[in-house]
């Protein structure tokens, strides 16, 4: 049976002729397909430059949705006759068959984004040129702490298991660029569960036509990166600025019944400061980069932490919460407070992981206090992320890393 918030919200597809604009090798392209099959769309067409030989996983998984295939090929006709087209993110919004699309009255739209906009869980959302993902997979591992996982297929994937994984209560997913695409899924999600995001600049570009946002917004660094498919570092940084932009006052998101909004920057990185001017719904992060202090500063109302002697702090590689608790667990204190992790605990080569390991345990804990606590277990848990400082040999004493993602000088 439908949710019907759910099939209030994408009724406006029944009987619609749909565009799929890039099946690709991603599940993106696949779930597109399906999701416009579950909600009536009259004609389905797939467009994609590729042949069939190479697409044949992807045909393969939408083989029992009657669709008409268009390969080796786009042409215009097919989008000035759609009536919604959904593009694959690598696609730009100035590209000359969205535009054909839009002007003959078409909704564009992307798969990341109808997910945003019906959502109805909290969701936490990190974007950034490097780290991202392995703050994001951090944070989800200490969420699972603390939440149910949702989708146990990606359990044992970069982290060991929970030792005590949570029996009952709300779940975490995982997606966006990373886990499982979760616009099929909408269903199972709960108000009460919570979405860890990992968001391109492709993706959240289209969030500005939107003005949708996520209710945890994080930051990790901004640099010149994409600059083959942006048309400046402007626009690059403008795009990233999506991920918070559009979350809306404190009064507004309370009304709603949504959790506060807030967001994370790395003080210490000028072009994040520009992507959120002034912070003015949430917290600031110093210390990502010279590892000084760690400040989450909330405006509007008492901070979580403000200097480096209150409630949290940094120092010789420790991180302290000095705040009390009458349901923190047993842990060790120092005149700072409970012991909450130690740079030890982080099986990650690079002090740069480090910074990454402390803005995933801002953003788990601006859901979840309590996940403050359990930030030492997941890092332990946590064995890194696959061609990332991937340790792969030692020649004569010499530790050999994967490091390919690297790709831009910043990550070297």
């Amino acid at each position: 049976m439908a949710n019907p918030a759910i099939a209030e919200k994408f009724a406006r597809f029944k009987g619609k002729r749909a565009l799929v604009m890039g099946l690709g090798l991603w599940q993106g392209g696949v779930e597109a397909v399906k999701f416009l099959h579950r909600w009536g769309a009259s004609e389905i067409l797939v467009t994609d430059l590729r042949d069939e030989k190479t697409l044949a996983p992807s045909l393969e998984a939408i083989s029992y949705i009657p669709v008409t295939l268009r390969l080796g090929e786009h042409r215009e006709a097919d989008f000035a006759r759609a009536q919604v087209v959904i593009h694959s993110p690598a696609v730009r919004p100035d590209n000359k068959y969205l535009v054909a699309a839009r002007e003959a009255g078409a909704e564009v739209t992307q798969e990341m984004s109808l997910f945003i906009e019906a959502c109805p869980a909290k969701t936490v959302g990190i974007t950034g040129s490097n780290g991202k993902t392995t703050t994001t997979l951090l944070c989800y591992e200490m969420l699972c702490e603390v939440y149910q996982r949702a989708q146990p297929e990606l359990e044992k994937k970069w982290a060991d298991p929970v030792a005590n994984p949570p029996k009952k209560g709300p779940r975490v997913w995982l997606g966006g660029n990373v886990g499982t695409p979760l616009i099929n899924r909408l269903e199972e999600i709960t108000k009460d569960d919570v979405v860890v995001l990992e968001l391109s600049s492709f993706q959240l570009m289209d969030w500005h036509r939107i003005k949708k946002s996520c209710d945890v917004a994080l930051i990790t660094n901004i640099t010149p990166n994409h600059l083959d498919w942006h048309k400046d570092f402007e626009e690059y940084v403008w795009a990233k600025s999506a991920i918070g932009l559009y979350q809306g006052d404190l009064e507004s998101v309370e009304r709603n019944g949504r959790p506060w909004p807030r967001k994370l920057v790395n003080r210490d990185d000028q072009a994040a400061n520009f992507a959120f001017p002034g912070v003015p719904s949430g917290y600031t992060l110093r210390g990502i980069t010279n590892f000084g202090k760690l400040m989450l500063i909330r405006a509007g109302s008492e901070p979580i932490a403000t200097g480096q002697d209150e409630s949290l702090s940094l120092s010789d590689g420790t991180w302290c919460w000095g705040q009390e608790d009458e349901w923190a667990p047993e842990l060790p204190t120092n005149e700072n407070g409970y012991v909450v992790a130690k740079r030890t605990d982080l099986r990650l080569p690079g002090e740069f992981n480090w910074g990454n390991a402390i803005a995933a345990a801002a953003g788990s804990a601006m859901v979840f206090r309590e996940a403050v606590y359990r930030v030492s277990s997941a890092l332990r848990r946590f064995r890194g992320v696959e061609h990332r400082l991937e340790p792969c040999s030692s020649i004569n004493g010499a530790r050999v890393y994967n490091d390919s993602i690297a790709t831009d000088p910043a990550a070297t």
